[in-house]
């Protein structure tokens, strides 16, 4: 049996989250569905934050309606991500 390095236990769960999906066991696809708190995770920020931005339109981040819950499609927090990048490339 194979036993995981001290580094690779020592993870946070902050960083699994930055990391994305993979690393908590599930594959990323585009049309992945995630939860507020899920999308809010990924990003790093407060489930409010989000909250606050879909009721301001703050920020162009679609959401798809599933009956009275908001879920947030992985390729469009991407593409939020990429759009939000500052500096030369």
């Amino acid at each position: 049996m194979v036993r995981p390095t001290a580094t690779a236990r020592k993870r946070t769960h902050r960083q699994e989250a930055a990391a994305g999906p993979e690393l908590q066991g599930q594959a990323a696809t585009p049309h992945q569905l995630l939860t507020r708190e899920e999308a809010a995770e990924f990003l790093n920020i407060k489930p409010q934050t989000l909250a606050v931005w879909h009721t301001t339109r703050r920020y162009k981040l679609p959401v798809v309606k599933v009956g009275r819950s908001v879920r947030y499609r992985m390729a469009d927090l991407v593409r939020f991500i990429e759009s939000r990048i500052v500096g030369a490339a």
